[in-house]
């Protein structure tokens, strides 16, 4: 079954083009590493700067299994650490699909 981790920040303000920047060296790392590419959303509406990137996993195996490598990667980390959040603004969230069974219809 499919995992999706979430992962919502806010940028400094004034800070979004530094962001832009950073973020495409971080999607460019992962690329190279052959670790999941996220997609890049930035809020329209709500909390000004807010950002998500969108990880989509197979299964929760392949997830960890790449937690694990990031967590070992120091230049991941280096990179990782060049986008320009508001301290304590990052957010994770593990979401899978609801299985729904199919209704009997008479």
């Amino acid at each position: 079954m499919s995992i999706h981790l979430h992962v919502t920040g806010t940028v400094r303000y004034g800070a979004l083009a530094i962001y832009r920047e950073a973020v495409r060296r971080f999607v460019e790392y992962r690329r190279q590493k052959g670790y999941c590419v996220p997609r890049i959303l930035v809020g329209l509406s709500g909390g000004m700067n807010t950002t998500l990137m969108v990880f989509d996993y197979d299964s929760a195996e392949l997830w960890e299994r790449e937690e694990a490598a990031v967590n070992l990667d120091a230049e991941y980390g280096r990179i990782a650490s060049e986008m320009p959040y508001l301290e304590g603004s990052i957010h994770y969230a593990l979401f899978q699909a609801m299985e729904l069974a199919p209704t009997n219809q008479v």
